[in-house]
């Protein structure tokens, strides 16, 4: 991929060995993009529709067999259309975005970017949003949904965003069928403890899904607090008596008195006794309430900093995903 820089225009250049780009794609009045028709096809329901659709002039230049320009609706949403259907009134309205035009071109750049299977960023969910929002468009939520474990696991700040706001990335998760971003958003739905943000789960089938494995934590919480209770029937020392009733003292919430159970777990957990050893740990640590199974943010600890209201772990079968995983078109 190379790209050319003029004056007023940046045209960029996608490559594919042994194939020239057959497809000029002007997006507003300052960004060109030239590509292979064939990609479009393949990626892009839409272009598979519309780029040899019957009415259109084919070649639309000698240079390149389409070109397509940006139109911009009265509700300045945009789309491209066939060079042919230009007007001279969308053509004057080319640059009516102003200060939001250079998001967009940065977004559809990164769909095509998708498109070639080349790495992309994606930093804040809100890019994701407009992202999702234009494959959608394009017929092309695939192809994003596979490119999007990379862009996702390389960027520094994503997996915070997804952590402050998973009731926002859910429904993306769902309609870009993204395992990943789905699992880490049902997990951090979980917290923080006493608040979880799960019950404002407008769909039944999800709330379903989370109200799931939110059974899965208190299933966890009884056995371990079972396990501990006969436990410490079976031993005379003290300190352990004193350390139990201490940790459950400083991890009570001081607004409503409950035990922050997160926090109470993981102090349990990392506890020190003779030599280095944890009394506690055999019960504890062989379940999610300790664990960390997300992806991207998974330098978290449960019960402690940034996650010290949250419980990080969570089985999640493929086969409880809210989407058919065997379908191919979508």
């Amino acid at each position: 991929m190379a790209t050319t820089n003029h004056p007023t225009k940046r045209i960029v250049k996608f490559s594919v060995p042994g194939f020239k780009p057959d497809v000029r794609l002007k997006v507003f009045d300052n960004l060109e993009f030239h590509v292979h028709s064939i990609m479009l096809k393949i990626h892009s329901g839409f272009f598979r529709k519309f780029l040899d659709s019957p009415e259109k002039k084919i070649p639309a230049s000698a240079e390149f067999a389409y070109e397509w320009v940006t139109k911009i609706d009265d509700d300045m949403s945009w789309h491209l259309i066939a060079a042919q259907y230009r007007t001279i009134e969308a053509e004057q309205n080319v640059g009516a975005l102003g200060e939001h035009q250079a998001h967009e071109e940065r977004t559809f750049e990164k769909l095509l970017l998708a498109i070639y299977n080349k790495p992309y960023a994606i930093d804040k969910l809100n890019d994701l949003i407009h992202l999702t929002k234009l494959a959608d468009y394009y017929c092309a939520l695939r192809i994003v949904s596979r490119t999007l474990d990379a862009a996702m696991l390389s960027s520094s700040s994503f997996g915070l965003d997804v952590f402050k706001h998973p009731l926002k990335a859910m429904p993306l998760a769902v309609q870009l069928r993204n395992r990943i971003l789905y699992k880490e958003c049902l997990i951090l739905l979980q917290g923080p403890w006493t608040d979880a943000r799960f019950h404002d789960l407008q769909d039944p089938q999800l709330l379903k899904r989370a109200t799931k494995l939110n059974d899965q934590i208190y299933t966890a919480i009884g056995k371990v607090s079972l396990g501990l209770t006969g436990f410490m029937s079976t031993v005379e020392y003290q300190i352990l008596d004193d350390y139990m009733e201490k940790t459950a003292r400083t991890s009570v919430m001081h607004r409503s008195q409950v035990i922050n159970a997160p926090s109470y777990y993981r102090q349990l957990y990392e506890f020190r006794w003779h030599l280095g050893s944890n009394p506690f740990g055999a019960y504890i640590e062989p379940t999610i309430l300790v664990k960390n199974d997300l992806k991207l943010n998974s330098g978290l600890v449960s019960g402690q900093g940034l996650a010290s209201r949250y419980f990080l772990g969570g089985s999640i079968p493929d086969e409880d995903l809210p989407w058919d995983t065997t379908e191919e078109d979508w």
